[in-house]
């Protein structure tokens, strides 16, 4: 799933800039890299596993696994936590975020379902007591952005967090752990 680019309003700051493509596919640049998400329907379809023309691992790794309540590391425009809602219609979407404007831009905007519950704080220190079905790391642009023992640290922070037949997932490292 996408948005509605016409839904997403522009938007200039501090960390970011929102903005239409000449296609008028909406952007989101961040600033001080030369990294950007598109509101592209990709994302979604790559990442939980719908896309079967990509990588079998995505596909593969969803296949006759279920899940109801999700943790998302990482916002950008909330397209993965809008699709865990409104696509894969699980009962509990929580995500962390670390960039308070990220956040804020977010939650005025208004293009995200109210139930999506977002968190500020980094995923490398954050706790819950809370229990998921699947955890997702998507807070990387690339896999040399994160080191195994990072990786692993996350592995062993939210091991505890997970229901019986958990999964702790990282899209972009094609990481799969199951507990």
């Amino acid at each position: 799933m996408k948005f509605i680019d016409n839904n997403i309003q522009d938007y200039t700051g501090t960390d970011f800039n929102v903005f239409k493509n000449p296609d008028g596919v909406t952007i989101m640049k961040f600033n001080d890299t030369q990294q950007w998400l598109s509101n592209m329907e990709q994302y979604g379809n790559l990442f939980l596993g719908g896309c079967d023309s990509c990588s079998s691992f995505y596909k593969d790794s969803f296949d006759g696994f279920s899940y109801d309540s999700v943790l998302v590391a990482g916002l950008g425009f909330g397209l993965i936590p809008q699709e865990l809602i409104t696509e894969k219609n699980c009962s509990k979407v929580d995500v962390v975020e670390i960039n308070q404007e990220v956040i804020n831009f977010n939650n005025t905007s208004g293009h995200l379902d109210s139930n999506i519950n977002i968190i500020q704080g980094d995923i490398h220190n954050y706790t819950t007591s809370e229990m998921y079905d699947l955890i997702i790391i998507d807070t990387i642009w690339g896999a040399n952005e994160m080191t195994e023992d990072q990786w692993q640290a996350l592995v062993t922070r939210f091991t505890s967090n997970l229901n019986t037949n958990g999964v702790i997932y990282s899209p972009v490292l094609t990481k799969w752990v199951t507990v």
